[in-house]
């Protein structure tokens, strides 16, 4: 299941297309890696450009968060992101630039809330010494 559901996601995300949060002028945001404390992190996936700078530095972070709508599978930017660890002390409180959002944190249990049109989801999620936490949040569709 989580193999199907990984490849639609990128199957809907890959037919999204550029043009969906190019700026004003037309162009596409470049993809900025930032920090938080001793916490990095990236977000995009807006734009071919982005996807293809995500999939570079992938292998960097240790935490993969995508935002999408159901039914459409449309994607989501400007989700917000609060990670916070054990015991209730947030380490990052941020916005996501795209439906793609990846962080490097330490070994551990984190609670993760993600937030989007005034719907908020929190999940708690363990990350490993090694591998990727993958993890997929869906809001319903507007109707």
């Amino acid at each position: 299941m989580r193999v199907f559901l990984a490849m639609a996601l990128a199957a809907s995300l890959a037919s999204w297309g550029a043009a969906a949060q190019q700026g004003p002028s037309g162009a596409v945001p470049a993809l900025t890696p930032e920090r938080q404390g001793d916490i990095g992190f990236v977000s995009g996936g807006s734009s071919l450009d982005d996807r293809q700078s995500l999939a570079d530095v992938a292998g960097r972070y240790n935490l993969h968060l995508t935002f999408a709508v159901r039914p459409s599978g449309e994607y989501l930017s400007d989700v917000g992101v609060t990670v916070a660890d054990e015991s209730g002390k947030t380490l990052l409180d941020t916005v996501s630039a795209g439906p793609m959002f990846y962080a490097q944190l330490p070994p551990g249990r984190y609670r993760v809330t993600v937030a989007s049109e005034g719907q908020s989801q929190t999940r708690d999620l363990a990350v490993g010494a090694t591998g990727i936490a993958s993890q997929a949040f869906y809001w319903r569709q507007a109707g």
